[in-house]
């Protein structure tokens, strides 16, 4: 029998069939090299590539190095650690597999022992399955089937791991826009409003609605908020409330296609006091006294020298001890050091520092806990620790080493500051520079601490306060007010927008320097290869400012500082929230109070003992015009010095505050405002997260008054405990994030605007003295000003239903043209004529359930009141 075959042609159509479907199953795109992914990882080795993972090599083996590749060598103490890379994308893209080429040198980079991926589904990381951890080939792990933004691998090996290339498979995704969200609200079951604010009373309950347009299938919810609060619903209802549930609640909404979008809400939870009178305690949280893990150590009696004779060839030829103390020069020391000012030196440091430690119980360094004499070397002298010229100057804390591998803090000085110390010198500065010496002094204990290890900016600022109080309290004075909290201080009054946690200011190119120096240092030399700076004179060396831990020291507590340097072993403000994974924080909520606290004191320099040192910063530093260090990175313009926020009104009467001096995380906006009568109301709309305003003032008599912190809405002070120092309150906005994340939190600012109502009249000169209370200031006004005009209007009834008739009525004795606007919540107008008569009556029909703001203007007079349409 004949065989039968195929025709030519039928073969060749199966041929091609077979070659375009496993050409299909290959044609998936590898994401990873997308131009728009962003790559990420835990650490890189300085001297590998992190951008080598996704850069489509295919190498012969996995010690191939004929290529870039990524590695996260970290030393010794790092291994069989994880890390990770992740892949950012603008979209959540189609994922179908991943594979991972691994790179070892067999040595420090090893093979892994585990890897797996992770990916982020909007709101949660998801495990997605072990990764192959073979040598000298592509790991795939296939079926995947998930959409996401973010995809991570983490591997680990008995020491560090290296990859060679990072694949992602799967379909791209080009456009997947955000779903539209709508925020209403309902207090007491009643009327429902759209609105995304409330200001209510304990006993009240509300609902946060959050509308989804066209009710899609297959997304994803989630509600945030104070106290921990969450849910996947997709509304809320809030009773048996407390002031603690006041604040931002975000929803999130993640589509079907991974866009995401949120709406947010702000609840104010009023005081079951009407009077805010007292701020909320601290308790015994941050409380600590390092006696209870130090007790009082027998005097050492001995020099490390001692133990370790010559170590590291220190090469001292004479050293020269004084109670607790050992100071130790090489065979080049300056004749400048005379043994008259090593005596005295020895003598300052070892009574300042036995009172710190017996008086105010702050703990030995390192040194004297081990058995020996705290140190000074002699920088320049020839000793181990510098190749220095004996007439080289500088002085640190520094360390040195011994064999057994242990560092100990020290004091290394040049001739220059021990020099100081001769009662013969003719040193200008003599002064400062003994003051200095027990400046790193203090820093070996701090070096000596396990707290502040990522949190620079608080080396410098807590060392000011702690020297400020050690020479207060030596000699037995309780006036703090001639202290002087140094001009490097000056920052945090006159830049209340400059964050918390910040190291050298606010920068020349509008953003702030990160907790650790993050953005500071330019990168860029001029032709003579000096580093142009991105630093600001004066604020420029707010690291150095002492405010903040004087707010903690006074305000808090004294023994606040000891357990920051104890518990807070990474970022200060982080780890006051959250403590060291041992001891528990503050918590979440009360950290943002405090952050709210510590702007609403400054503003009035409301700071206890040190209220003359607060006052003196502004004394000194008011309009002082303010250019960039030299030699500049960018010439900016000299800014003049005020703590005041600069405010602009737009065409709806809303305040909208400079940008530039917005606030960068946990920074703060003081706006005066002139008033009248007993009460003053502002309204507040926060233009992003964790935003309040609180209103204060000072009296003639130098008497407090807060209110407590709205996060939208009215916020109103009253007048009853005395009238407000020239007629000015303080309407201070304020942004209550502590977390510094990344480069991005430092170049974040945050917006709001204001309206003024009842009893708030128009703002206050931003140039003028409105912090000196006992002063009397006046404020010239021009036409565009509105100046002191008696004249007001009324509306009634108020509130009023919709459909009916509201009178707004003028009382003013001066006829003539009034301009009447109407504008709802978000300032859209809604209704304006141009020639209002004096008393007339508008029909609301038109209008909406909600709140509206109703605006009479003429040529000397203006002003804004509240309708609401119920």
């Amino acid at each position: 029998m004949k065989e039968k075959k195929l025709p030519r042609f039928l073969s060749f159509l199966l041929l091609t069939l077979f070659v375009l479907a496993a050409e299909n199953l290959n044609a998936q795109t590898n994401l990873a090299r997308l131009s728009s992914t962003k790559v990420s990882t835990s650490h890189v080795s300085p001297w590998e590539s992190l951008a080598a993972v996704n850069d489509g090599f295919t190498p012969i083996s996995s010690d191939d190095k004929t290529n870039p590749v990524y590695g996260n060598w970290d030393g010794d103490a790092n291994y069989n650690t994880y890390n990770w890379i992740q892949y950012d994308w603008d979209f959540a893209h189609q994922i179908n597999s991943v594979a991972l080429y691994w790179f070892t040198d067999f040595g420090g980079i090893s093979q892994p022992t585990d890897a797996y991926i992770s990916y982020w589904d909007g709101l949660e990381w998801i495990n997605g399955g072990a990764v192959g951890l073979a040598l000298n080939q592509f790991n795939t792990l296939g079926n995947l089937n998930f959409k996401t933004k973010k995809l991570r691998v983490y591997f680990k090996s008995n020491t560090a791991t290296g990859v060679v290339e990072f694949q992602a498979f799967g379909t791209e995704t080009t456009q997947c826009d955000a779903t539209a969200l709508t925020a209403s609200l309902k207090v007491n079951n009643g009327t429902e409003k759209s609105l995304n604010y409330a200001v209510v009373s304990p006993t009240d309950n509300v609902q946060f609605l959050a509308s989804i347009a066209n009710n899609p299938t297959g997304g994803k919810m989630k509600w945030t908020g104070p106290n921990n609060f969450t849910s996947t619903s997709q509304n809320i209802t809030l009773s048996n409330l407390q002031v603690e549930n006041s604040g931002t609640y975000r929803f999130l909404y993640i589509n079907e296609c991974g866009t995401e979008s949120a709406l947010s809400f702000y609840l104010t939870v009023k005081e079951s006091n009407s009077d805010f009178t007292t701020w909320p305690g601290y308790g015994t949280t941050l409380h600590y006294d390092f006696k209870s893990d130090y007790p009082d150590f027998p005097k050492p009696t001995k020099n490390l020298e001692e133990d370790y004779p010559n170590y590291n060839g220190c090469n001292g030829v004479k050293s020269t001890n004084v109670g607790s103390w050992t100071f130790i020069q090489g065979p080049n020391a300056n004749s400048l050091v005379t043994d008259a000012a090593v005596d005295l030196m020895l003598k300052r440091l070892d009574s300042d520092f036995t009172f710190l430690r017996d008086n105010m119980g702050w703990p030995p360094d390192k040194l004297y806990r081990a058995g020996y004499r705290s140190s000074v070397y002699l920088f320049g002298s020839g000793l181990c620790t510098d190749n220095a010229s004996n007439t080289d100057l500088g002085g640190w804390q520094s360390g040195v080493g011994t064999p057994d591998g242990e560092s100990w803090p020290m004091v290394l000085l040049s001739y220059y500051p021990v020099a100081s110390f001769d009662p013969n010198t003719t040193f200008p500065d003599a002064q400062y520079q003994t003051g200095a010496c027990v400046h790193e002094g203090i820093h070996a204990i701090y070096a000596s601490l396990p707290g502040c290890r990522k949190s620079a900016w608080f080396h410098e600022g807590s060392n000011v306060w702690l020297q400020t109080v050690l020479d207060i309290k030596k000699t037995g004075s309780t006036d703090y007010s001639n202290v002087d909290l140094g001009w490097l201080s000056a920052g945090s009054v006159i830049a209340p927008f400059i964050p918390i946690e910040c190291y050298s200011g606010w920068l020349q190119d509008g953003t702030f320097g990160g907790p650790s120096a993050e953005g500071v240092d330019s990168g860029v030399q001029n032709s003579e290869g000096v580093t142009l700076r991105l630093t600001r004179d004066i604020i420029g060396g707010v690291q150095y400012s002492s405010v903040f831990p004087t707010f903690l020291g006074e305000i808090v507590g004294e023994k606040s500082l000891p357990w920051v340097w104890n518990y807070c072993e990474g970022r200060v403000l982080e780890g006051i929230a959250n403590g060291n994974g041992t001891v528990n924080g503050l918590g979440e909520d009360k950290t943002r109070k405090m952050v709210q606290e510590y702007r609403a004191r400054l503003a009035l320099s409301d700071f206890g003992k040190f209220e003359q040192p607060i006052l003196n910063l502004y004394r000194n530093n008011m309009g002082r015009e303010l250019g960039p260090e030299q030699p500049a990175l960018i010439n900016v313009e000299k800014w003049k010095a005020t703590p005041y926020a600069v405010t602009t009104e737009d065409e709806n009467g809303y305040l909208i505050p400079q940008e530039k001096t917005l606030p960068g995380w946990s920074g703060a906006n003081f706006i005066p405002i002139h008033v009248q009568g007993n009460q003053a109301t502002v309204f507040f709309e926060p233009l992003g997260e964790n935003m309040s305003i609180q209103l204060c003032y000072r009296t003639k008599e130098g008497k407090t008054v807060y209110t407590q912190p709205v996060y939208a809405g009215d916020c109103i002070i009253s007048f009853s405990q005395g009238v407000p120092a020239n007629g000015v309150i303080f309407a201070v906005i304020c942004n209550s994030d502590y977390v510094f994340e990344n480069n991005d939190t430092r170049k974040k600012k945050f917006n709001y605007k204001i309206k003024l109502e009842d009893g708030a009249v128009r703002t206050a000169s931003a140039d003028k003295n409105w912090w000196d209370w006992k002063a009397t200031i006046s404020d010239n006004l021009s036409v565009a000003d509105f100046s002191n005009s008696s004249s007001h209007f009324l509306i009634y009834p108020n509130p009023t239903d919709n459909a009916s008739m509201v009178n707004i009525k003028v009382s003013n004795e001066n006829t003539g043209t009034y301009n009447l606007k109407i504008t709802n919540s978000t300032g859209q107008l809604v209704f304006e004529n141009k020639n209002y008569n004096l008393e007339e009556q508008y029909y609301t029909g038109n209008l909406s359930k909600g709140i509206y703001f109703v605006t009479i203007q003429s040529q000397n007079f203006k002003q804004t009141k509240k309708i609401i349409i119920k």
